[in-house]
């Protein structure tokens, strides 16, 4: 994965933001940021899974003031109790930032018309800004997200069941950027 100084940063930030909500104050009970200095620290954290995210209904995922939330995003329910993910005005930006470079890597226009309906994992979280294992080329394995710009709800190691492959092809042009992953087929295993 190789975590730079700066990304570990980022994930000290992370947890101590999300250590604010609930459920990770009860999740990573024992651990402080400060104790997440390496790459085999961060390997070494509990993941995060759907029946967590159940389980902190409505909004034991919170990590900020209720006031500061202006969005809630929720699944359906029909398998267990709903997942309700709030979102702050920075985090329903950098999900249209996101979804903005997607849809242009994807040559969506602004004549073109999308209907978005994707389930609770590498999507809505917010893959622009996520860390997740690099796969070698044609490769295949579950795809574990932390985010790393999410206010509302961060989630670390959250464990998506999604399988994803890196592609043997090279990646769209408009996908080379310092920001985009390696290119990613995914099939779900739910």
């Amino acid at each position: 994965m190789n975590l730079t100084p700066s990304l570990l940063t980022q994930i000290r930030e992370n947890i101590a933001a999300a250590k604010r909500s609930p459920f990770y104050a009860k999740h990573f009970a024992g651990i402080e940021p400060g104790d997440i200095q390496t790459e085999a620290d961060f390997q070494k954290l509990p993941f995060t899974g759907k029946e967590d995210l159940r389980d902190a209904y409505p909004l034991g995922l919170c990590a900020v003031p209720q006031e500061e939330v202006v969005r809630v995003h929720s699944s359906s329910g029909t398998t267990g109790a709903p997942v309700i993910i709030p979102y702050t005005q920075q985090d329903v930006t950098d999900w249209a930032v996101m979804f903005k470079r997607c849809y242009e890597t994807a040559g969506v226009t602004r004549s073109d018309r999308v209907h978005i309906t994707p389930g609770y994992g590498m999507w809505t979280a917010g893959i622009g800004f996520q860390l997740g294992e690099a796969l070698p080329p044609g490769a295949t394995g579950e795809l574990v997200i932390t985010t790393l710009r999410k206010q509302g709800a961060p989630l670390i190691r959250y464990r998506t069941h999604d399988l994803p492959a890196r592609s043997l092809s090279p990646a769209p042009a408009a996908a080379n950027s310092p920001a985009s992953p390696p290119f990613l087929a995914a099939a779900t295993t739910w």
